[in-house]
């Protein structure tokens, strides 16, 4: 069973999703190159926070997600992962 997001994590999950849709630059691949998972990381680090916490998603989520990352097209990857994010925010 998986366990249910909180109110709070699902506003932190829409606020990186927010945050990559529209940033100005194309994420990176890897986490020393700005990708999905680095600026995930990065977000609820500044909060004193794991991303399992602070986004309520498991480590196999967060590792699924940066495979994602990997595998989109520059062009489309803050779009795509974005969008992905989001997913996360409001599924059930």
């Amino acid at each position: 069973m998986v366990k249910a997001r909180s109110v709070v994590q699902r506003i932190h999950l829409l606020q990186l999703a927010l945050q990559i849709t529209f940033r100005r630059t194309p994420l990176g691949v890897g986490m020393q190159n700005e990708c999905w998972g680095a600026v995930a990381a990065e977000l609820a680090r500044l909060r004193g926070e794991t991303v399992v916490a602070y986004y309520g998603i498991s480590l196999r989520e967060f590792r699924e997600l940066i495979k994602g990352n990997k595998l989109t097209p520059a062009v489309m990857r803050n779009r795509v992962m974005g969008f992905r994010t989001l997913r996360f925010a409001v599924e059930v």
